[in-house]
């Protein structure tokens, strides 16, 4: 296959002539499409714009002025964007699609500003329920209290006396719970804390009803299963609702053998309107059956596929999970929790021999330090020589293990999102000194790591401009802090938007089909009504995709 513009055109070439590249292989007509009348941004290293694209069969055929377009692709459907913006197809590279899903039909709490406000929203909610129906919500955040202070389950007694409840912090890495919740898992004053887990309690030493990382477990499993049909339900509404946020793909950070199951039908049926990259959480109890078939890639027409293991090394800094090197300053004598460390110990060396990839949840320092050890030591021993292992979140770090993520050729999976909703509190928890080291993308991507962005839905809503707006500003939606926080870790528009398209691209072994507008590319794309690299930054949060296009098949229009 030739180079662009070294060779006449003919089958099977790319070619560039003044504004066009082309593959002149378009096969039938079935199925051809051009978009025109856009701005369309290849991301190619020549940063070539262009104002038409032409597609046949799923791919990418030719690029460049429309009248060009149209004669090398021949009679097709034309979609007029009237102006749009276009960039290759965004991509969120690590999400949660059926705990979206599910969240986005239990009681939201994200708006409390009072334990007291939390526990009427919870007593509303009893009204309608069945007799000794489990309450589930999610979403509180005691940092947005008024008191900061962590709640107890004393009003959640009040306000549901006859039903167990159980609230997801908003990290989902904490739960609040009431007495009745406590009794059905059978937690109780002389219960131990679990490995990788703490029941914070009184100053009687009874419960308070915060269980923290692996102490949630005994009542998670409590908690009723969803039918297969409920399941289907919550995966078509998470993936719908990420197409019409513009994402093309989500890498799916933890599934099971029942998600991936559905996930399978889902795809063979046709009926995913967007890529899913899934990972095999350790922590599942089907996970060796999960992964018992070894790696699956490019199922269906590339629509799904599972090749990494979801690894959960620490908790979150919220909740004080996050393991750190020292302790907390607003808890002395706390410096958070190590949770599968030791299945990662165990585990990673075999897993990479199978052609698995690793994808470690490391948030503070000391957990990434071990991750990394780890990771280091397991391609080693594997002979894996591009395991391409990604650190997720990896939002405290050590000076040393800047540099460290680069040479051992780690993914830096983050989400500049979580910056902006932590930095009203984080320097409490952290101090001074060890925020030069927090949310450091800009050192990560100098350093010469990859980044890939994501956003953690649903713990933020999977908005890939408002990505794209965290890193560029480091500013909420209010302008605050002015001139951005910590403004030194900032990046330009380009450096973000490659992290949300080749930079995931990448995290998934797919930078040769996905992550630029090119001929032969998969015709993944998508249309915005701002243009991410030209608009004042603050014109992102008012941004909307006007039209999402997986495989060449329109999958959102607006």
């Amino acid at each position: 296959m030739g180079a662009p513009g070294t060779c006449s055109r003919g089958p099977h070439c790319f070619f560039l002539k003044g504004e066009l590249l082309e593959s002149s292989a378009v096969g039938s007509s079935a199925g051809r499409l051009i978009l025109a009348n856009a701005r369309v941004h290849t991301l190619l290293p020549s940063n070539l714009t262009v104002e038409a694209v032409g597609i046949g069969e799923g791919r990418i055929r030719a690029v460049g002025a429309l009248s060009d377009v149209r004669a090398a692709v021949g009679p097709a459907r034309e979609v007029d964007l009237v102006g749009s913006t276009v960039v290759p197809g965004l991509v969120d590279a690590h999400g949660h699609l059926a705990m979206m899903g599910e969240r986005m039909r239990q009681l939201d709490l994200s708006a409390a500003r009072s334990p007291e406000e939390v526990a009427a929203l919870v007593a509303a909610r009893v009204a309608g329920a069945a007799a000794g129906e489990w309450l589930v919500g999610r979403a509180w955040d005691q940092n947005r209290f008024e008191n900061g202070g962590l709640p107890d389950r004393a009003c959640l007694d009040r306000a549901a006396p006859d039903h167990p409840v159980f609230l997801e912090r908003v990290d989902g890495h904490a739960a609040w719970t009431n007495s009745r919740a406590l009794e059905a898992a059978g937690l109780g004053r002389d219960s131990p804390d679990p490995p990788g887990g703490r029941i914070l309690r009184d100053s009687a030493g009874e419960p308070t009803g915060i269980l923290v990382d692996a102490a949630m477990k005994p009542v998670v499993d409590r908690l009723p299963a969803p039918t297969d049909e409920e399941l289907e339900a919550r995966l078509l509404t998470a993936t719908e609702r990420c197409a019409g946020f513009g994402l093309t793909a989500v890498h799916d950070a933890g599934v099971d053998l029942r998600s991936w199951t559905v996930l399978e039908r889902l795809a063979r049926q046709g009926r995913l309107p967007v890529r899913v990259r899934a990972m095999a959480w350790r922590g599942a109890a089907s996970f060796e059956e999960l992964i018992g078939p070894g790696p699956r890639t490019g199922l269906f027409g590339g629509m799904l596929s599972l090749r990494a293991v979801k690894f959960l090394v620490d908790g979150a800094l919220g909740s004080r999970g996050a393991a750190l090197f020292e302790d907390y300053c607003d808890e002395p004598g706390q410096t958070g929790l190590l949770v599968e460390l030791g299945l990662l110990e165990r585990d990673a060396a075999r897993l990479l021999r199978r052609g698995f990839q690793l994808a470690v949840h490391a948030i503070g320092d000391r957990a990434a330090a071990l991750a990394l050890a780890v990771l280091e030591r397991a391609a080693r021993e594997a002979g894996v020589r591009e395991p391409r292992s990604r650190l997720e979140h990896a939002q405290l770090l050590r000076d040393e293990d800047f540099g460290r993520l680069a040479r051992a050729g780690v993914i830096a999976s983050v989400q500049p999102v979580h910056q902006v909703a932590d930095m009203s509190w984080v320097e409490r928890r952290l101090g001074p000194e060890r925020l030069a080291r927090a949310y450091a993308w800009r050192s990560l991507l100098e350093a010469g790591t990859c980044l890939a962005f994501g956003t953690d839905f649903p713990i933020e809503e999977p908005n890939p401009l408002r990505t794209l707006h965290a890193a560029i500003t480091r500013q909420d939606a209010h302008r605050r802090p002015a001139g951005g926080w910590r403004p030194e870790q900032r990046l330009t528009a380009a450096e973000a938007l490659d992290a949300c398209t080749r930079g995931a691209a990448f995290a998934a072994f797919e930078e040769g089909q996905l992550g630029r507008v090119a001929p032969g590319m998969r015709a993944d794309l998508t249309a915005l009504d701002v243009d991410p690299l030209a608009c004042d930054p603050w014109r992102l949060l008012e941004g909307r995709a006007m039209l999402t296009m997986v495989g060449g098949r329109i999958v959102f229009e607006r």
